[in-house]
């Protein structure tokens, strides 16, 4: 079974007024291929299959604004899991 995905965040400055977040779900156990979901306030966003545990998404981000709550499905057939919700907001 795969078990729950975590997810976490970081920041790259693309230019002077543009900025990546590069954002990782991982499930630690669990049979492969998984695919991960990345949810923004319930919204789908994007989804990959990996033959990994892990998958790193890159998302347009804004600083110093509250751009909602993100989180990770992960799903391998067998079973869904969910990560938490994440607050995401970027500070300078």
């Amino acid at each position: 079974l795969v078990s729950t995905p975590d997810i976490s965040f970081t920041v790259v400055k693309k230019d002077d007024h543009n900025y990546l977040a590069i954002i990782t779900c991982q499930s630690e156990r669990g049979d492969l291929p998984i695919t991960f979901s990345l949810y923004k306030s319930k919204e789908l966003i994007v989804n990959a299959t990996v033959s990994e545990r892990h998958a790193t998404f890159k998302v347009p981000a804004v600083l110093d604004q509250h751009s909602g709550w993100l989180q990770c499905q992960a799903n391998n057939g067998q079973q869904v899991e969910y990560s938490r919700w994440f607050p995401f907001e970027i500070g300078r």
